[in-house]
């Protein structure tokens, strides 16, 4: 048929230049702009098929995915939807690089603060890019494949990154980075806690190193603490290894690298660091437990003649 206009039984309806359905195969095939919309979402296409025994729906070529209630949108690249039906409780979708070669981009927005003080606009949402994007439910985002994160001045990278669309925390797996206005920060896994925020905190453990203007901090875990977006103070810390839990990843020796700062001509080792930085502006290093600074200058002060204990 052409000009083909079907209307779903869960109110859904798709629309496509010509299809052809094959009873059969329990296959309906979509042929030129394919555009399915059910409640807030729509979806456009260049083609799709739909095998209706599966409640599975194919979609290829300039693929657009919008969610008007969620603020949220896929592009690019192939689509495979898995509707919730009597066999699968949640709904998926799988979002992979496309025959054009183009990566798929997805836009996520951060549920609103509801901690701010004074009402503010729409938080400013993140442009995720990654080899293949998975959703799951109303709440899990996944993206895989030398993934890109872009928010304002934040740029983050890793090998795989999770979302959870309630909380709007992120996990960064694998070679994480994450680069803002005044710092580096980098590890083996990267969380963001309630990103966009008052206030947030980003965690990096395991090859922890963050690098800023005056400052180079390594250690197991370092803790990010942020204030409209801007570096205010950081703990580091070993992980501490207490009794292992279901899921936990094994004891690893990085767990055990002591905090070590380097500041201007100074070195700081301790059981921890914290470092106050207002304005992303160091202020003090606080460093306890075993703590030692050893300066790598020399000046008037810094004489044989001097006791000891100075």
């Amino acid at each position: 048929m052409s000009g083909a206009h079907f209307v779903c039984e869960g109110g859904g309806q798709i629309w496509a230049d010509s299809a052809v359905v094959y009873d059969s195969r329990s296959l309906s095939e979509f042929i030129g702009s394919f555009r399915y919309v059910d409640g807030s979402r729509e979806l456009l296409a260049d083609g799709a098929r739909y095998f209706f025994d599966l409640e599975r729906l194919q979609a290829e070529g300039n693929v657009s995915l919008r969610d008007e209630e969620a603020g949220s949108s896929i592009t690019n690249g192939d689509l495979v939807l898995m509707m919730a039906n009597s066999m699968r409780e949640e709904e998926s979708m799988t979002v992979t690089i496309g025959s054009d070669g183009r990566r798929p981009v997805a836009v996520l927005s951060p549920p609103v603060d509801s901690t701010a003080l004074e009402p503010a606009g729409p938080p400013t949402p993140y442009t995720v890019t990654g080899d293949r994007i998975d959703l799951r439910g109303a709440s899990s985002f996944a993206a895989t494949g030398d993934v890109e994160i872009v928010r304002d001045s934040l740029l983050a990278f890793a090998d795989s990154v999770e979302y959870d669309q309630l909380l709007g925390d992120l996990l960064l797996s694998g070679s994480a980075r994450v680069e803002g206005e005044g710092y580096d920060l980098e590890g083996r896994a990267i969380t963001m806690d309630s990103p966009g925020a008052a206030s947030s905190t980003l965690r990096a453990v395991r090859d922890a190193r963050l690098t800023g203007t005056d400052l180079l901090l390594t250690s197991a875990q370092i803790v990010v603490y942020m204030v409209d977006d801007a570096l205010e103070r950081l703990v580091a810390i070993p992980i501490t290894r207490g009794v292992p839990r279901a899921g936990d990843p094994p004891a690893d020796s990085a767990d055990l690298v002591l905090p070590r700062a380097t500041v201007d001509d100074f070195v700081l080792t301790a059981d921890s660091l914290e470092v106050l930085a207002p304005g992303e502006s160091i202020e003090r290093v606080f460093a306890a437990g075993r703590a030692r600074s050893t300066s790598r200058s020399r000046d008037t002060l810094n004489v044989a003649s001097l006791p000891e204990v100075a």
